[in-house]
């Protein structure tokens, strides 16, 4: 049996999951198996999910980290794109998922980062922590400064949302571009921390690029992140980072060499570590990313960027 077809078959028996097997449902994990569920047109397969996700939402529309750990919020960009993804149809403009997402979108433009002030002395800022300090993205924790990963995640969500023109979503795509890295790539945060440039990691840069679809003009800046992703995946890559690093290749419609294998290797490394379904979701994800990159194309198209 094909790989795909075993993940799929894990993937449909538990549609509500955890992190690993045996763990409690979380959200991350079943929102990215909601989204994979429709990349494969198993989207009926998926109201089980869609409905616990509506269960874990709190009042004020975000979601934490579980049914009962409400903070930190940063999984509800997940839900929001997973209601949105499958609420498509007119007929569903009304449904409990549309609602539930336009709540958690309302919250995101709510709960944006705290930006720090400057310095008396711009090169101090610059010297200390790379980047532009008064851009706004998300952090993981309330109250905290902005960070790459659950920047990336609100940004596909607003997209998902058609959310494109909104400030906070230009501003968002701009700290973002801020983060890359030098020669390419991006860490979870910094660029530059004491004068020391930081080295890239797989999934902050997959994840990044993904959020990135549809920009204009970007294709340039990005080449030496993309170039990083098809250096650095290999049959040791872990699946997380994999699937990011795939589907942020496929939102600019490119793709990495010997993808079948890596897909089929991690998988199978998945499964002797006990078959985790967050992982097994994202790689499902990722065999699908061309569906995936699909619809988060036929959204409203973004705002063109202001030159610098």
């Amino acid at each position: 049996m094909h790989w795909l077809d075993k993940a799929v078959r894990q993937i449909l028996a538990h549609p509500v999951c955890g992190y690993q097997r045996k763990a409690r449902p979380a959200v991350e994990p079943t929102a990215l198996t909601v989204l994979a569920l429709l990349a494969i047109n198993r989207g009926s397969d998926a109201t089980a999910a869609l409905d616990w996700l509506l269960a874990a939402q709190s009042p004020d529309g975000s979601l934490g980290l579980d049914a009962d750990t409400h903070q930190p919020c940063w999984p509800t960009g997940w839900a929001a794109l997973a209601w949105n993804n499958a609420a498509r149809e007119p007929r569903d403009a009304k449904s409990p998922w549309a609602t539930a997402a336009q709540r958690a979108i309302a919250w995101l433009l709510k709960a944006r980062a705290v930006a720090m002030p400057r310095s008396a002395n711009m090169e101090d800022d610059r010297q200390v922590l790379g980047h532009d300090i008064t851009l706004h993205g998300w952090p993981w924790a309330q109250g905290t400064h902005s960070w790459v990963e659950p920047t990336a995640i609100n940004l596909l969500a607003l997209r998902g949302a058609g959310k494109t023109d909104h400030p906070f979503y230009h501003e968002a795509v701009k700290m973002l571009l801020n983060r890359q890295l030098p020669a390419g790539g991006w860490n979870f945060g910094n660029t530059t921390v004491l004068g020391h440039v930081l080295c890239p990691q797989v999934q902050p840069t997959g994840l990044a690029l993904a959020a990135l679809a549809g920009q204009p003009r970007i294709r340039d800046a990005i080449q030496p992140s993309v170039d990083y992703l098809r250096q650095s995946l290999s049959r040791r890559t872990t699946a997380a980072s994999l699937a990011y690093a795939l589907i942020g290749l496929a939102v600019h419609e490119l793709r990495a060499p010997n993808t079948e294998d890596l897909l089929a290797s991690a998988y199978e490394r998945t499964l002797e570590n006990g078959g985790s379904p967050y992982s097994t979701a994202l790689l499902v994800l990722a065999a699908k990313r061309e569906a995936f990159a699909h619809s988060l194309s036929d959204r409203a198209a973004p705002p063109e960027l202001p030159r610098s």
